[in-house]
């Protein structure tokens, strides 16, 4: 027995005498249990598949002029055809990233993004 292992086996007896339950897996793959706990199943992870392509979003939001804008300027931004909350995050991300957190409002009109450069 080396050192790691007795040094497990107190952890183990610790525990036990604290009456708590547990599931320890080792790294050989040893699965040591106190207790009626039972160990779940790992579950697949899922990948969201993509409506658009990446950078659609971007791409669509750089072309309305949002990046030139002045303090005080406006930009209209039209979804056409994407979904309006992404185009919006995309929107204030982008702003964000050029001019600071804060630094735009937005408001949703007529089924149309207003960007609104504050700072």
């Amino acid at each position: 027995m080396n050192i790691s292992d007795k040094a497990f086996n107190q952890a183990v007896n610790v525990l036990k005498a604290l009456k708590a339950e547990f599931i320890i897996k080792k790294e050989d793959g040893e699965v040591i249990t106190h207790g009626e706990l039972v160990l779940a199943e790992k579950k697949a992870r899922k990948h969201n598949t993509r409506q658009h392509p990446r950078g659609t979003y971007t791409d669509h939001v750089s072309r309305q002029g949002l990046l030139d804008l002045g303090v005080g300027d406006v930009a209209i931004v039209d979804p056409e055809g994407l979904t309006k909350e992404s185009v919006r995050s995309t929107s204030i991300n982008m702003a964000t990233k050029k001019w600071g957190a804060g630094s735009v409002t937005t408001s949703m009109n007529k089924g149309k993004i207003e960007v609104l450069r504050i700072l």
